[in-house]
């Protein structure tokens, strides 16, 4: 190996091309995590069309794209007018039902809840949370809405339920761990990549020096009259 790369240098190259390709493929992760935090913000992993003012059931499908959130809920969307007469405990009144959620053409039962009135938070998207399920695993699901009793207030009224994922801003949280893994990885391979190339570009100028001082490896001849007398050694 030439003076230029030992192995050491060699070693510390290679080094810092695998640390710029950890740093690639994290600035890639993070962003496909923030784009999948984005597109679970906005979801509906159910969005059916529902009558809760007369008994009836209905199976729907069940998309579940997210199993890290908060909570998830199915939230009834209902007119803006329909809001404003009153308030949504007596819109809802009289209203019983319950949800199933199976794994497709599944029998078992994943999650179940019943019609909850209590939500006192704000509406999710100008939806009313009206069912609360914990998260389960991401995959194809059917979604079965049986509804006991009616609520004549909603009688007339377009209904629509929509599945929803509440998010606390923790389920980004390994977009940013990636990103930071990114920068570090980055940073590392700079200071390794610019270390190398100090090293590197000492080394000419100590090879040009040795050269000029001693060029066979030895002493340095001597240049001009070194004080001794020319000619052939006299001979007594």
């Amino acid at each position: 190996m030439s003076a230029r790369w030992t192995i050491w240098r060699a070693i510390s190259a290679g080094l810092a091309l695998c640390l710029l390709g950890l740093a690639a493929e994290c600035f890639v992760d993070a962003r496909k995590f923030r784009k999948q935090f984005e597109d679970w913000e906005t979801a509906k992993p159910m969005d059916a069309v529902v009558d809760l003012s007369t008994p009836g059931e209905i199976v729907v499908p069940f998309h579940q794209t997210c199993s890290s959130s908060h909570s998830e809920v199915v939230a009834l969307r209902v007119p803006a007018s329909a809001l404003q007469g009153g308030s949504i405990t007596q819109l809802l009144q009289g209203a019983s039902a319950r949800i199933e959620v199976r794994r497709k053409q599944g029998t078992n039962v994943v999650e179940s809840a019943e019609l909850d009135l209590s939500w006192t938070g704000d509406l999710i998207d100008g939806a009313i949370p009206v069912f609360f399920v914990s998260p389960f695993r991401r995959g194809e699901y059917e979604a079965t809405v049986s509804v006991t009793a009616g609520a004549p207030g909603l009688k007339g009224v377009s209904q629509r339920l929509e599945g929803r994922y509440l998010l606390c801003g923790m389920e980004a949280m390994p977009a940013e761990i990636a990103k930071f893994g990114g920068i570090g990885s980055s940073g590392l391979a700079s200071l390794v990549g610019m270390v190398l190339l100090y090293r590197l570009a000492r080394v000419p100028i100590r090879t040009s020096i040795s050269q000029t001082a001693s060029p066979n490896g030895g002493p340095a001849a001597p240049v001009g009259n070194s004080g001794a007398g020319e000619g052939p050694p006299s001979v007594s």
